[in-house]
């Protein structure tokens, strides 16, 4: 989340907060019994229950919602198309709430940013800059941005909601008080996927931490919150920003710093957070953090394997420019043990037609299908299709997109005995959409309690710079990105 400018006398007071490693997570204490002991507790995600579906079920299914929809629901603009539930998160600049999308009765979470709370044009104009960054994603274990909704004082996003009992990776570490290496690694492993995506699109995420990681029943992730994310650009960054516990020495130094070796140092004070239970930085206040960050000097946990240990010290190398990038990491025989395939559900269907992994005739017959679906609700299947193909995120490829996921949904309650598949679909995950459970899917609380291993603030917002630099904001061109590749490869080769 943006960070707000605040008066010169609660910098000082904030400065002076108290921000020790492990406060009321008590799991998470740095004691050397804590290393020494293993972890006792385990909590086995769901199994995976795969079910094979044909087209025609899912026709059957997009023919019952036809019917069931009510024609006000299917033509009700902007937030009036969906059905607004609890609050599950707030924040500086607004609320996060389930809601249901009336036209396809599927439940998506809701990021509401209010205008008001906004400091000036400029900052408004940065949280915008979040949907715009979210419309250009789209990975399994990336959270999926729908629409963008925005009226004169508010901007919504909606967005794909994650039902777990955990809600994020930090709960879980902290019900695990640790987590082994066998368990860490599957899920370090889909948090290092998403960021090898985002970087090979010069996408850079700067706040990557435990609460922004989103756990379903599966143990499958979802990287959210990119308020702080921004394009890599020929420039380097010089904004301030973060969460403390995870900023880079360059950050804290105040110095120019390329956005990549700034999430590899993060994902690796992630790991450490997941294998050991605390933070290797730790102080009473952010002075003396930053002072520790600087100096590189932390414990490493002895019950950790030399591969895990070899890796940890790759990633916090203070030097950027001898910090293992995010290539190195995903070659790293710790990560690469964990990185063979492994028996999973495969993504919903919807997800699958948008990352084009379905095979082309089959994606196209249930293009089709979907297509009809929305024609037989009364709006244009011209409108509809020319959404898809120019891969905008309105209301008509939320629909879309929703409509698939309903269907998918129907099948999976439906008491049937298995079929003999003439035209199989996927093994899906296990469609979950129509439970009750209380999902969080994104943190937006900002405590003034002190801190812990599962609700660390972010950067205090006195120290953020008012205006973020436009190289923050600015479209690469590939001229200028060929110029920062160069630069980094040349800097990799001299390391080397």
């Amino acid at each position: 989340m943006l960070a707000e400018n605040k008066a010169s006398e609660l910098q000082r007071r904030q400065l002076q907060k108290p921000v020790p490693g492990v406060p009321r997570c008590k799991s998470a204490a740095p004691t050397r019994s804590n290393q020494r002991e293993l972890v006792t507790r385990t909590r086995a995600f769901e199994p995976f229950a795969p079910r094979t579906l044909t087209i025609d079920e899912l026709q059957h299914a997009l023919e019952e919602i036809v019917q069931a929809t009510d024609a006000a629901s299917v033509r009700a603009k902007g937030l009036c198309g969906y059905e607004l539930g609890p609050v599950i998160g707030s924040g500086t600049f607004g609320k996060v709430r389930l809601a249901t999308h009336k036209a396809s009765n599927q439940v998506v979470a809701i990021k509401s940013y209010e205008r008001s709370r906004a400091r000036d044009a400029h900052q408004w104009k940065r949280i915008q800059y979040e949907a715009r960054v979210m419309e250009r994603l789209d990975h399994p274990c990336i959270i999926r941005l729908f629409e963008a909704i925005e009226d004169p004082s508010t901007l919504h996003l909606v967005m794909e909601h994650v039902t777990s009992d955990v809600t994020n990776l930090c709960e879980y570490v902290k019900q695990q008080r640790r987590l082994k290496e066998a368990d860490a690694g599957p899920l370090f492993a889909q948090v290092l996927s998403a960021l090898v995506y985002m970087h090979d699109r010069h996408w850079v995420h700067r706040d990557v931490k435990l609460e922004n990681v989103l756990l379903d029943k599966h143990g499958l992730v979802k990287l959210v919150d990119f308020g702080f994310s921004a394009l890599q650009t020929a420039k380097p960054f010089q904004t301030f920003c973060g969460t403390p516990c995870y900023m880079a020495p360059e950050i804290v130094q105040r110095k120019s710093y390329w956005g990549p070796p700034v999430d590899v140092w993060s994902l690796g004070i992630l790991l450490y957070a997941m294998l050991s239970g605390f933070f290797p930085f730790r102080a009473r206040n952010y002075n003396d953090l930053y002072r520790k960050i600087l100096r590189g000097a932390y414990e490493m946990p002895s019950t950790l394997s030399a591969d895990a240990q070899e890796l940890l010290r790759g990633m916090l190398d203070a030097d950027p420019t001898k910090r293992l990038t995010i290539m190195d990491v995903r070659a790293h025989p710790w990560v690469r043990r964990f990185a063979s395939p492994m028996q999973r559900p495969s993504a919903p269907l919807y997800r699958q037609i948008s990352l084009g992994t379905l095979p082309p005739a089959l994606s196209k017959e249930l293009r089709t299908s979907v297509l009809d679906a929305i024609s037989a609700l009364g709006l244009s299947r011209h409108d509809a299709e020319a959404a898809l193909r120019e891969k905008r995120h309105n209301s008509l490829s939320t629909l879309y997109y929703l409509l698939l996921k309903r269907a998918e949904s129907l099948c999976y309650v439906r008491e049937a005995p298995p079929l003999v598949q003439s035209r199989p679909m996927t093994s899906p995950e296990g469609q979950h959409s129509l439970a009750t459970q209380r999902v969080l899917i994104e943190s937006l609380q900002e405590s003034d309690d002190e801190t812990e291993i599962n609700d660390m603030d972010r950067t205090p917002s006195s120290l953020v710079p008012s205006s973020p630099p436009e190289c923050d904001e600015g479209l690469a061109n590939d001229d200028d990105m060929r110029d920062v590749l160069a630069i980094l490869k040349q800097t990799e080769l001299h390391r080397r």
